[in-house]
């Protein structure tokens, strides 16, 4: 699905078909099934979308469009269209759900960077005091990416 648009009547059209469809689930299964996966291919075009514009690198980007297809298809029922455009409620409700992804991802980054930092100290300090610091050095900067607290030795 390239560089395909969301037209908000077609998304609109699609949700007021399928909440007739939910209503009357037993008369027209094969409906619902339809309607539903159209849906499902909006909403997945509209994550897509919302990923390639806003970039949220932290995140995998396959988890990312199928949490956004599930966020989309649990609202279906809070939507009402008195209250404004489709399109317009599914990208705030997908981009604030991209967003609290990001948030967790770049705090779970942040503390990795955090704890790998504190482990470069820790063995800094426990090779200084044991007076064989020079010895060790490449071993456990070689496993640990060369950040340590002398990170210009050769």
């Amino acid at each position: 699905m390239g560089n395909e648009y969301i037209i908000n009547s077609i998304l609109e059209d699609a949700i007021a078909r399928f909440q007739e469809a939910k209503q009357s689930k037993d008369e027209n299964a094969v409906e619902f099934e339809q309607v539903q996966e159209e849906l499902a291919n909006l909403f997945y075009l509209l994550a897509e979308n919302i990923i390639r514009a806003f970039g949220f690198k932290l995140i995998d980007k396959d988890d990312a469009l199928q949490e956004g297809v599930m966020i989309c298809l649990q609202k279906l029922d809070q939507f009402k269209p008195e209250r404004g455009k489709a399109f317009n409620y599914y990208t705030t409700c997908t981009l604030n759900h991209f967003r609290q992804l990001y948030r967790g991802a770049k705090n779970y980054h942040e503390l990795q960077k955090r704890y790998h930092s504190h482990l470069i100290e820790s063995l800094d300090n426990m090779y200084l005091a044991s007076g064989h610091y020079g010895q060790k050095i490449g071993a456990y900067k070689q496993s640990f990416g060369g950040t340590g607290r002398y990170n210009n030795t050769n």
